[in-house]
This record gives C-alpha cells, structure tokens and sequence, in this order.
C-alpha cells in the first residue's frame, strides 16, 4: 500500500495522563494483569479493536489510535505463560506487524516478557524458528515502533520488541527489569549446589534472588543507554503521542508528496 492511513478525530487530549497505571500494574512483580487494560489506558480513548484474542495469547494485538494516528498495538500478556512466547504468539506477531508495516501503522509495543517458552512441546511447536522470525519482523519493519518497558524483559525474546532504526523510541517504566534469565528460574538453576548445601535452603534463595533483582535494575539499564528514557508511567501517552507526531513527518516525506493522508498539522 503506497499512502498512510486517514488520521481521525483529536478529541482525547494527548496530556490526559494515566494514573490508573498504577493501579493496573501490581506492586507484587510475580502478579499478572490485564494488558488490555494498560493499553486502553495510554490510546485513545475508545479506540483500541483487539485482532486476534483467541490464539497466540501471550502477546495482545490490535488497532488503535494515538491522537487521532492510526498505530498497531502489541502487548506482552502475563496471564497466559506468563507472557512467555511460544510459536503461536511469535507467529501472531509476525503476521500482525507485517500488516502494520504493509499498511505503514506505527507500532506501540508494551513488554512484559521472560523470553521464549521453554520445554519439549515448544521445542516440537518451533518456538525458536518462530521466535526468530519475530525478531526480523520487528527489525525489518518499515514503521516507527515505540517500545515500552513494562515489566520483565529477559532472554532473546527481548530482541522481537524493539527496532534499531532511527524512528523508533525505547522508554521504561521504573518497575522494568532486565536480564539473561528471568531471576527465580536463574537463580534455580545457577545456585543449585549452594541452595541445596545451605543450612536454610529457603532463607539462601530469598538472598539470591533479591541479589540478582538488584543487578535487573532498570535504571542500571538507562544509564547504560539501554532505553531512551525512564518515565514516569502516566506520561506514556503524551510522550509516544510527541514522538509519533515528529516521525509521521518523515514517514510521509518518504511516502512521496503525491501520497500523503495524513493531517500533518501541529
């Protein structure tokens, strides 16, 4: 497709900010929610259409808009496997941001992720060949995507939610955390000998895993240039609205004069 989009109405404020994030998202980090609920909360009001609700569960896609630009919406879902993509969802993510690309949506990507599933029946699902091709896809995409740093973010999978082009935006919420293996599991399997050797094996993890939570801090990873920014997360909308705003120009300039829909006015 060789035009954008029509935009639509501006009638949701784009400085409305999100207090029910901190509400939505739980101070317990091994509790889930809903990401439905994040999303609706950061796009326009009323506007975001779910593609896709009854397979690949652990990623939530749909179509929205952020002052009035249409965008694709991806969300990490931490109440099916935790959020953990398996074949299925990195199947559903490679078809949805394909149509995004072909279609010249932005991308907003909200991660919650503790990397691919594991296990025999992701082994025989081809979770990494799947896995991969999420990876590309997000690379290759001809959009602006704007990652949001939600919760979790571990293993390759992190690879499969953020572009390096120089139109896409990297922001983190404070309750983000970073690392090679999500902490509990990591811990499991890198302290065995010492956890079982221990005189109180329970009280021995306690003090492990709150270790390695210290080293997944996120602003350890912000000031490492990991993320563009750490953010308060009731800025989101306003902050992806700005960006979105400034990088449609240059979609549109690449589009061709004889192509561009969209209201470029400020």
């Amino acid at each position: 497709m060789g035009a954008c989009p029509p935009r639509g109405e501006r009638t949701d404020p784009v400085t409305r900010r999100g207090d029910e994030l901190l509400e939505i998202i739980p101070e317990n980090r091994r509790q889930p929610y809903h990401a439905s609920k994040v999303i609706k909360t950061v796009v326009d009001a009323d506007s975001f259409f779910e593609v896709g609700p009854k397979w690949g569960k652990s990623v939530t896609t749909g179509f929205a808009r952020m002052d009035g630009i249409p965008v694709g919406v991806v969300a990490s879902n931490p109440r099916h496997l935790g959020g953990a993509l398996d074949a299925a969802a990195a199947e559903k993510q490679v078809r949805f941001v394909d149509t995004c690309s072909t279609f010249h949506l932005p991308i907003v990507y909200f991660v919650d992720v503790p990397g691919f599933m594991v296990g025999p029946n992701a082994e025989r699902g081809n979770v990494v060949r799947w896995g991969m091709r999420a990876i590309q896809s997000i690379i290759e995409a001809e959009v602006p995507v704007v990652t949001i740093q939600v919760r979790k973010a571990y293993g390759m999978a992190v690879s499969a939610t953020s572009s390096p082009d120089s139109l896409s935006l990297r922001i983190a919420w404070p309750t983000a955390e970073w690392g090679d293996l999500p902490i509990e599991g990591g811990v499991e399997a890198g302290f065995k000998r010492e956890i079982e050797a221990a005189d109180d094996p329970v009280e021995y993890r306690r003090l492990a895993e709150q270790r390695m939570l210290e080293l997944s801090d996120p602003w350890k990873t912000a000031e490492a240039f990991g993320v563009e920014n750490m953010i308060d997360p009731r800025d989101t909308r306003e902050i992806v609205c700005a960006f979105l705003n400034a990088s449609m120009h240059k979609v549109a300039t690449n589009l061709g004069p004889q192509k561009r829909q969209w209201s470029l006015r400020p």
